[in-house]
């Protein structure tokens, strides 16, 4: 029996106890102002079809980690975008880094096989140069990139940070409030498998990555819903906003 399982979720009916098991975890270790309802995420891996990924690693049939990205293969610069890699932090040590190179295993297999007209996934991070008031959380900001940094070698790529861009995530209030925006760094990692894949980002590649990232949030709007509109809105204009500032 292998101690270590990874599977893609897409019956989210069947494999319910195996979400309920994630939301106890997610909603511990995610921040609060970063949390969304496990509802409305079921939602949107119901509404985004094959095109959703969520991957789960279980240790002795006890989910250990999970790792959800969505491919937008419509955008003009065609990639995935990680929503979150959450590790339980009740596994024990030694089995840590053996369930996050179990996830990455399996990410590099898709990128080979099935998304190979993927040029790369993108992550917000923490942006450390922000940070200067909360030590604590500008150390952990700097872990993290770090941390990437060496899981993209596991997939056989590199991070690539997109630097000469004042990037901001959105409010995730959906009020659309600018008070509530946050400076982060986007993180962009090549998919090696790809014919047009390279170690640089033009100007262009960034203009198109980034307009992608806030599509993405866009996405899970309607605007034929009323209350939608403004808020897609606030999104358009904050797009606006970001893109003049790429260098």
């Amino acid at each position: 029996m292998e101690i270590i399982n990874v599977k893609r979720i897409t019956d989210y009916e069947k494999d319910r106890q195996i979400l309920n098991d994630i939301w106890e975890f997610y909603e511990r270790r995610i921040p609060a102002d970063e949390l969304v309802n496990p509802i409305n995420i079921i939602e949107e891996l119901k509404s985004g079809g094959k095109n959703q990924y969520f991957i789960v690693a279980t240790i002795l049939d006890k989910v250990g980690a999970f790792l959800w990205f969505t491919y937008n293969p419509q955008a003009n610069f065609p990639f995935a975008f990680i929503s979150y890699l959450v590790l339980d932090d009740t596994v024990e040590n030694e089995y840590r880094g053996l369930v996050v190179n179990e996830i990455l295993d399996d990410v590099k297999e898709i990128l080979s096989e099935e998304l190979v007209d993927c040029r790369g996934l993108i992550a917000e991070v923490d942006d450390p140069l922000f940070l200067n008031h909360d030590q604590k959380r500008k150390k952990k900001a700097e872990a993290r990139i770090k941390l990437f940094k060496i899981m993209s070698r596991k997939i056989g790529t590199i991070a690539i940070e997109i630097d000469n861009c004042e990037y901001k995530q959105p409010d995730l209030t959906g009020e659309g409030n600018v008070e509530n925006e946050i400076s982060l760094r986007l993180l962009f990692f090549p998919n090696k498998f790809n014919k047009f894949c390279g170690d640089q980002l033009s100007i262009h590649n960034k203009i198109d990555l980034v307009s992608g990232v806030y599509d993405e949030y866009l996405s899970g709007q309607s605007d034929s819903n009323e209350f939608s509109k403004p808020y897609n809105e606030y999104i358009s204009d904050l797009k606006s906003r970001v893109l003049k500032t790429i260098k």
